[in-house]
C-alpha cells in the first residue's frame, strides 16, 4: 500500500482497468469495492452486504465501516434452479492481528465469498492479492488460485501464509 491510494483518480487509472480486463476473460467477478470510491467501478450486476461488526478497515476520521458492499458481476454460479441463495452476509470475523497489512480480509469472509462466487475446481484471480486471504480461502476450498500483488513485502506475506495452508489441506486430504 505504499503505492496505493485510495482516491477516485488512483481506482479509475490503476483498478478500473483491471476489473475491467478481468471481466473480459471469466464468467463472473465478485470483489469489495471499498467504500470510498465505490461508485467508480462499472456498475456491477448484483450488490451484496458484508455487514462486518469487526471491520479491518479505518475511515479518514478514524471510524471503522461495519457495512461493505460487495460487488457482483456475471452470473450466478449457485443459482441454478435449486432456488437463490443469499447475496450478503453478516459477521464472519476472525482475528487478522498477526498479518502485517494495512487491511487484510479476516478468513471466514472470503472463504464465504470464494465459495458463493465459484464452483469446485474453478481457478480463482486475484489481481490485487494483498496479504493472500483469498488464496488462503481457496486452498481451504480446493480451488485454484492465481494472485497478483505489487507491493513485493505484501506478495512475499501473500506466498507464505498460501504455502502455509496448501500443506494444510494436503495433511488432511
Amino acid at each position: 500500500y505504499a503505492s496505493f491510494d485510495d482516491t477516485p483518480e488512483y481506482i479509475e487509472r490503476v483498478c478500473v482497468p483491471a476489473i475491467k480486463h478481468c471481466l473480459t476473460i471469466s464468467k463472473r467477478l465478485a470483489m469489495t469495492p471499498g467504500n470510498r470510491c465505490m461508485w467508480v467501478y462499472p456498475r456491477p450486476a448484483d450488490v451484496g452486504v458484508w455487514h462486518n461488526p469487526c471491520s479491518t478497515n479505518r475511515g479518514k476520521w478514524g471510524f471503522s465501516h461495519v457495512n461493505a458492499f460487495i460487488y457482483f458481476y456475471g452470473r450466478d454460479p449457485l443459482n441454478v434452479g435449486r432456488g437463490m441463495k443469499p447475496n450478503s452476509v453478516s459477521g464472519l470475523c476472525d482475528s487478522v492481528d498477526d498479518i502485517d497489512h494495512p487491511c487484510p480480509k479476516p478468513l471466514l469472509f472470503m472463504r464465504w465469498l470464494v465459495g458463493r462466487a465459484s464452483l469446485d475446481g474453478e481457478t480463482i484471480l486475484d489481481p490485487f492479492m494483498g496479504s493472500g486471504t483469498t488464496g488462503v480461502a481457496c486452498m481451504n476450498l480446493g480451488r485454484k488460485f492465481i494472485g497478483i500483488e505489487i507491493e513485493r513485502k505484501y506478495f512475499d506475506i501473500a506466498c507464505e501464509r498460501i504455502d502455509n495452508a496448501q500443506r494444510q489441506a494436503r495433511l488432511f486430504a
